[in-house]
């Protein structure tokens, strides 16, 4: 994961740690020395990747809570910022009704829409949001995109 990590940030691999130490030392000078924008990408791309442990999305999310940063983890991949307890329900509530439905589109716009946020591409995230709240499968009747809308 890391070298993919490496390739995909810095476009190269001459430089890649080859022992565990060295890895970790090049991990933690990213995270220490990097805008708050590239760290959470970095998260991201992590979670996303094929060989992610299972529970570190919640491993991370947990911290963040411990910590009180204004961001949680949702849909496992997806790092959103917050400002409430309620915000963040609603937004859970909001990707487990796109889950649970055949708005998979939806739900890809949801997820694009709070990475642009992450990212702060702001103009990027209001678009992408207002592709999750209009769109809708072949046939499908008012109801999980709407109504979380309303919440």
């Amino acid at each position: 994961m890391l070298q993919d990590a490496q390739v995909r940030y810095h476009h190269t691999l001459d430089d890649f740690p080859s022992g565990y130490n060295d890895a970790v030392r090049s991990v933690r000078k990213l995270i220490e020395g990097a805008a708050w924008s590239d760290v959470l990408g970095w998260l991201e791309f992590i979670f996303k990747h094929p060989r992610c442990p299972g529970t570190f999305a919640a491993t991370i999310d947990g911290i963040m809570t411990d910590c009180r940063l204004a961001y949680r983890v949702f849909d496992g991949q997806v790092i959103c910022p917050i400002g409430s307890d309620a915000e963040r329900e609603t937004i859970e509530w909001a990707f487990l009704d796109l889950a649970a439905t055949e708005f998979h589109g939806a739900r890809a716009h949801l997820r694009k829409a709070a990475e642009e946020l992450t990212a702060g591409q702001y103009a990027d995230s209001v678009h992408e949001s207002i592709h999750a709240v209009g769109r809708k499968g072949p046939g499908a009747e008012r109801g999980a995109v709407e109504s979380s809308c309303r919440t």
